[in-house]
């Protein structure tokens, strides 16, 4: 089953177990364990103690998620302030997009799918509780993220190119140097993934949640200043942003997600956990990170097909006096709000456990888990939906 799980803030990505998001493209996909179809027969209950541990942790992130919403809409408001719903905002927002949907297809639905469930094994099976583990994997995927992400600006025309084809040549140049400045988040992307991860299987969940405060606060910053220095650029078209403009938007921008990812080592010392750095990734299992992984690349590789589709019917409205990709996301993150808050606390609550008992072949007990992560979500999401529908 797969989750599409928002971040805490309304505008900037996250990804799985506590990233940030920014709008339709960051589904971090949270994959819960397969059960048997024998696991059902004979549910264990589930117990009080259990239930209330499960429901106070996903308040602490629900909280965490709220407020990053809020900012996330102060942030929304202030990057519209700035630069306005023109051509000019368009182009940022899609700039904004190659590096979470370039961030996906690398990592992030191989992350979702399987780190947690990995970590939790070598916590659980491990003499050292799954510390070399955890420190190999950090080791491998910083390595591997930083050399993706050099590729990955690299290739900021051929990505452009592959996003807004359809765009005059004054947009894609845009879109392009926007896409130099932003692609890096690729890399802290990765590493508040992680760090995330190794947090949530230690029991630790409030600091992925409250951390995209720190992004958000960074961006609601950058807007202050753009405005404070160009108070006129809402009503500038491509052709008339200045380089200085384009380089305070972008640096802006990528140095929230820079300031997210730092936030989170905090919490690390607290938990107990060091990095340090392990080359020998013989112990790393990566066989079956590729095993279960692979399956999941091929559902990221469609939703990111989708989501070209959809940005580009975005794009075609907004050449015709309709709403461009800018409105497009911010609709979208509105819609994402209750889903965002409430399931995506409480499932991050729960893989961690729902993994444990599976890697103990406990399947039963990952159903049950399963069942109340439904129910939970189900009494606010039902009246939220009916709400929505009324509004």
């Amino acid at each position: 089953m797969r989750w599409p799980a928002r971040s805490a803030n309304s505008s900037s990505p996250t990804k799985v177990c506590g990233m940030t998001e920014y709008g339709p493209d960051n589904d971090a996909t949270v994959v819960i364990p397969a059960v048997p179809a024998d696991a059902t027969r004979s549910l264990p209950a589930v117990s009080e103690e259990t239930t209330g541990s499960v429901t106070r942790n996903s308040a602490v992130m629900a909280v965490g998620s709220l407020a990053s919403r809020l900012t996330g809409f102060v942030r929304t408001v202030a990057i519209g302030a700035a630069i306005g719903a023109r051509a000019f905002s368009d182009d940022y927002t899609l700039a904004n997009t190659l590096p979470n949907m370039v961030y996906e297809l690398l990592l992030g639905g191989v992350l979702a799918s399987v780190v947690v469930p990995l970590l939790v094994r070598a916590r659980t099976r491990d003499a050292d509780r799954g510390e070399a583990y955890a420190q190999r994997l950090l080791s491998a995927a910083t390595i591997f993220l930083a050399g993706a992400t050099v590729f990955a600006v690299l290739l900021a025309p051929a990505f452009t190119e592959l996003l807004a084809h359809s765009s005059s040549g004054v947009n894609k140049h845009l879109i392009t140097v926007f896409g130099y400045l932003l692609l890096p988040e690729i890399f802290f992307y990765g590493i508040a993934a992680l760090l995330a991860a190794v947090l949530n299987t230690r029991g630790h969940f409030a600091a992925p949640m409250w951390t995209p405060i720190l992004n958000n606060i960074v961006v609601i910053a950058t807007a202050g200043a753009f405005i404070m220095i160009w108070s006129n650029a809402r009503e500038l078209g491509p052709a008339q942003v200045t380089m200085g403009q384009v380089l305070v938007l972008g640096v802006g921008t990528t140095l929230g997600i820079v300031v997210q990812a730092a936030g989170l080592f905090p919490a690390l010392r607290k938990v107990g956990f060091h990095w340090r750095w392990r080359l020998d990734w013989r112990e790393l299992r990566l066989r079956e990170l590729g095993r279960v992984g692979g399956w999941m690349l091929g559902y990221v590789v469609v939703s990111q097909i989708a989501l070209l589709v959809v940005l580009a019917l975005a794009q075609a409205a907004g050449k015709h006096n309709g709403p461009g990709p800018m409105v497009f996301n911010n609709a979208y993150l509105i819609f994402m709000m209750a889903h965002g808050i409430v399931a995506v606390s409480i499932i991050t609550a729960l893989l961690p456990r729902m993994s444990t008992a599976a890697a103990e072949h406990r399947y039963g007990d990952v159903a049950t888990q399963l069942s109340l992560g439904t129910r939970l979500s189900a009494v606010i999401l039902i009246p939220a939906t009916a709400l929505y529908v009324v509004l």
